[in-house]
C-alpha cells in the first residue's frame, strides 16, 4: 500500500487534504480512485489507514479511518556533514534518511568545493527536503530528518547540543567508536561530524576538539565521502542498539 507523508498540522479531525506532487502521483501515476485505500504518515509517528473520499482538480480529500503509533528511536543523532561536490550530497541524504538520522546540517569547511549563491540556497534546501521525503517513502520511514540551511564550521558551536560529540577523522588510528561510546556511557543524544573529500585541516580538527568533539577512527580502509557516511553512521547505530539489547 502506498504511504504518503503529511505534516501533523495538515490533519483536521479525521480528514486531510493531499496537494502538489503527491496529488499528481496519486491521480496520474497510481490512478487512484474514490474509495481506494492509502496509508498516511505524519511527523508525530502516526500511520493512518485512509480512504479517498473526493478527487478534485487541485486536491484529494481523504478520510482517516484508523491509525497506529510508531515509537521513535531512543537515540537522537545530529549529523554535521561537509558538503561534497556533485550529486554526492543528495545521495548521502537518501542514505541517512534510511538510517533514521534526526537532523542534518550541511557544513561548509575550508576544503568544501561547492559554493551556493545566497538567493538559491532556499530553493536548494527545498530540493533536499523533497529528496528526503522520497527516500523515506521508499523504506517506509515515517520519521523524516530535519534538513537545515548550510552553516560554516565556525557556526557549528551554536548548533551542537549532544551529550556525546564524535568527529570521524581519517587520520585517527587508535580510537575506536565502541571505546568512546563505552567511556561516555553510551549517550543517546549524539552530534556527529564527517568531513569533505579532502578531509579537515588540522586547524579545523583542533577547533572541533576545543568544542568537545572526540576524533574516532573508521579503520584502515580509505572511503569515498558517501561510503564513509554510511560506514560511520551504520557502525554508530549498531553499537547503540547492541548496548540497548544487552
Amino acid at each position: 500500500m502506498k504511504r504518503l507523508f503529511i505534516p501533523a498540522e495538515e490533519i483536521k479531525g479525521n480528514t486531510a487534504k493531499i496537494k502538489g506532487g503527491d496529488l499528481h502521483h496519486l491521480k496520474n501515476v497510481l490512478k487512484k480512485k474514490v474509495g481506494d485505500e492509502i496509508e498516511i504518515a505524519d511527523d508525530n509517528g502516526r500511520i493512518f489507514k485512509s480512504i479517498i473520499k473526493e478527487i478534485k482538480e487541485k486536491e484529494i480529500i481523504i478520510e482517516l479511518v484508523a491509525f497506529k503509533l510508531i515509537n521513535p528511536s531512543p537515540f537522537y543523532i545530529r549529523l554535521f556533514q561537509a558538503i561534497p561536490k556533485g550529486k554526492s550530497f543528495e545521495n548521502i541524504l537518501q542514505k541517512v534518511t534510511e538510517l533514521g538520522i534526526n537532523e542534518i546540517y550541511p557544513l561548509i569547511t575550508e576544503r568544501t568545493v561547492v559554493v551556493y549563491e545566497k538567493e538559491r540556497i532556499k530553493a536548494k534546501v527545498e530540493k533536499w527536503q523533497k529528496i528526503i521525503k522520497e527516500s523515506a517513502k521508499k523504506v517506509g520511514n515515517q520519521f523524516l530528518p530535519e534538513i537545515k540551511f548550510p552553516i560554516s564550521l565556525n557556526e557549528i558551536k551554536t548548533c551542537i547540543s549532544g551529550e556525546q560529540k564524535i568527529l570521524f577523522w581519517e587520520l585517527e588510528e587508535g580510537v575506536s567508536l565502541w571505546t568512546i561510546l563505552e567511556k561516555n556511557g553510551f549517550s543517546k543524544n549524539i552530534d556527529v561530524v564527517i568531513g569533505p573529500e579532502g578531509g579537515f585541516s588540522i586547524k579545523e580538527v583542533e577547533y572541533l576538539k576545543e568544542l568537545g568533539f572526540t576524533t574516532v577512527s573508521l579503520g584502515k580502509r580509505i572511503y569515498t565521502v558517501e561510503t564513509a557516511v554510511i560506514v560511520a553512521l551504520s557502525n554508530l547505530i549498531f553499537c547503540l542498539e547492541r548496548k540497548v539489547n544487552t
